[in-house]
């Protein structure tokens, strides 16, 4: 008689599901999340600064957009500082 095999040869399907994957190494959902979150987060708070030195200053819109760009580059940044920690091997 043949042994018996399965859905996808010799290989048990034990071994083919990831979700109970022991490996901490690579992203996941939730550390993608809390990437764009991050991202997000230093975006508005660079705004938020901004409008505060604008109101304080007296200068429009000067201040809201040297904050926003100081977020995207902190941003940016803690992104790749992230990344590349869960990357890591």
């Amino acid at each position: 008689m043949w042994p018996r095999r399965g859905r996808y040869g010799n290989v048990p399907e034990s071994d083919l599901w990831m979700a109970d994957e022991d490996s901490d190494a690579g992203l996941r959902g939730r550390d993608l999340a809390s990437l764009g979150g991050l991202l997000v987060g230093a975006v508005v708070g660079g705004m938020l600064v901004g409008l505060l030195i604008d109101h304080l200053a007296g200068s429009s819109p000067l201040g809201v957009l040297i904050g926003v760009a100081i977020g995207v580059v902190l941003g940016c940044v803690g992104f790749v500082l992230r990344v590349r920690a869960a990357l890591r091997l």
